[in-house]
């Protein structure tokens, strides 16, 4: 027999509900350490760029990324569940207010950037699966950009024990929605399960501290552009150890 209406699960509204009550920590996402990470980002993102771009964002965070790329696009969309941060976001973008499991693109993307969205989602490896299918054909990528849980910061935490395992998700893990840990063979994995083929992957910021304390380097002086561009650089070289780790994939 069918369940009562009371007592049947939507679990899209489950998650809209949920995503509410994570995002309230979204503000503290502003840090200059934060920031850093995300001009990475960016810079990684103008490399994948085709002259007049049109590309898909899923999520916003505090809007940061989003209005350092939005001179480089020709067409930005940005899709997420939450509101608030729409009055943070380029003029210039369009913006989706829903679940990127109900978005649906009205034209083909040539880059769709999933970044630090994939350690929140219900199910990775369906939301890749379902972005290939808003790609350009033959041209079109995904980026998509995680934490990685092998990261030096996060080793050092271990070495403290202030963690008992590198896989384990942490209060502030869970307060920001983590559902899951990634490091790049977990990456490869999913990309893979979604019928996917990685084309580049690599690392960005390698950042030995938490951010807290990074923001108090930064604040005091001990910390300068210098330094965040020289760590930076270091991801490169050093991508097992790098804060977030990505992969670009069709």
């Amino acid at each position: 027999m069918p369940q009562p209406a009371a007592a049947q699960r939507d679990p899209l509204s489950e998650e809209r509900a949920f995503l509410a009550r994570v995002s309230e920590d979204y503000p503290e996402i502003e840090s200059e350490t934060e920031h850093a990470l995300r001009r990475a980002a960016v810079r990684l993102t103008r490399t994948l760029l085709p002259p007049a771009a049109e590309v898909v964002e899923l999520g916003t965070a505090d809007g940061y990324m989003a209005r350092l790329l939005a001179p480089h696009v020709a067409r930005h969309e940005i899709v997420d569940a939450v509101a608030f941060p729409v009055a943070r976001l380029p003029a210039s973008a369009r913006f989706h207010l829903c679940l990127f499991e109900e978005f649906e693109p009205e034209r083909p993307a040539d880059l769709v950037i999933m970044s630090l969205v994939l350690e929140h989602v219900l199910d990775p490896v369906a939301l890749l699966a379902r972005a290939r299918g808003w790609l350009k054909p033959e041209t079109g990528k995904i980026l998509a950009i995680v934490p990685n849980m092998r990261a030096l910061s996060r080793q050092l935490a271990r070495a403290m024990g202030l963690i008992a395992e590198l896989d384990v998700l942490t209060e502030n893990d869970r307060a920001h929605g983590h559902r899951r840990c990634y490091d790049r063979f977990r990456l490869d994995r999913e990309i893979a399960e979604a019928g996917g083929e990685v084309l580049l992957r690599g690392g960005l910021l390698l950042k030995p501290f938490a951010n807290f304390q990074m923001d108090q380097m930064i604040a005091a002086g001990i910390l300068g552009e210098a330094q965040m561009d020289g760590l930076d650089a270091l991801a490169a070289e050093y991508p097992d150890l790098a804060t977030a780790i990505y992969a670009v994939c069709r």
